[in-house]
């Protein structure tokens, strides 16, 4: 079988041979696809709905060029994480479809290894400094007037010479605001997060369904009530992990091996 990952950001370098590794699939590149009408993260194309939205609709516009049965895309969203919100995190979703059986597996995860970051920048030691912080030049940078003005600004920088020369042209009408260049073949870090979830990917294609024969059975959900170790009421620590099939309705719960209790401090009774 044949995969078409619908990128334009080099996202294949990492996607098609994990996938690969795990099916034996073939993958190629759909010509013609921009990506970038989905959204941009440098801000001037506003994404339309959420990251699976948006992975969804590059799936289904690659399928419309290569016709092939299967399609992966990738979305990522970048912002304060989750739970620990002074730091900065890095969302990533897959989204692999089977267009003959209309059947979808999505993978997602939080990583904290991110250079996500953005700056007003009032002199060239100040993007200089900023330029070391984010690991420029091989994390390319983003400078443009401000924040939301895209009229100015130059994507891609990842030489010194051209961060300088665009700064001091930029700079002769006051501040200028450098961010990071989230596109994954402009951020290495950001790739890595992508390899990471491409192996999940794979490891949960190359899963079958026990009912149905069909590929990428695998967690889709969780119930919580883990008992608590002291009083033995439920917590809200997950209890078992649900494993759904993509093809038919057959799901399967799985209790919890790594541990069968939770403790106190994570009791609402225990330590309200």
């Amino acid at each position: 079988h044949q995969l078409t990952i619908a990128t334009m950001h080099g996202k294949e370098q990492v996607i098609g041979p994990s996938i690969s590794r795990h099916t034996g699939m073939d993958w190629i590149l759909p010509d013609q696809l921009n990506t970038d009408t989905f959204g941009t993260f440098s801000g001037e194309q506003a994404r339309q709905g959420s990251p699976i939205d948006a992975a969804r609709a590059k799936c289904k516009a690659a399928h419309r060029l290569t016709r092939t049965r299967f399609t992966v895309a990738s979305e990522g969203s970048f912002g304060p994480h989750p739970a620990a919100g002074f730091m900065a995190a890095n969302e990533e979703f897959l989204v692999f479809h089977d267009h003959e059986h209309a059947a979808e597996i999505v993978v997602r995860d939080v990583f904290l290894e991110t250079n996500f970051d953005g700056t007003v920048i009032e002199s060239l030691s100040e993007l200089l400094a900023f330029a070391e912080r984010v690991g420029f030049p091989a994390h390319a940078i983003i400078l443009k007037r401000s924040k939301d003005d895209f009229s100015v600004m130059v994507k891609g920088i990842t030489d010194q010479d051209t961060l300088v020369k665009a700064y001091q042209k930029m700079s002769t009408k006051g501040s200028v605001f450098a961010e990071t260049d989230m596109r994954a073949h402009l951020n290495p870090k950001r790739m890595k997060n992508i390899e990471k979830l491409a192996e999940r990917l794979g490891e949960r294609l190359s899963a079958f369904c026990s009912a149905c024969g069909s590929p990428g059975f695998g967690i889709t959900g969780v119930e919580r009530g883990l008992a608590c170790a002291q009083c033995g009421s439920p917590t809200r620590s997950v209890k078992y992990t649900i494993h759904s099939c993509a093809y038919c309705d057959h799901q399967q719960k799985e209790l919890r091996t790594d541990k069968k209790h939770e403790d106190p401090m994570y009791c609402d009774l225990c330590n309200p």
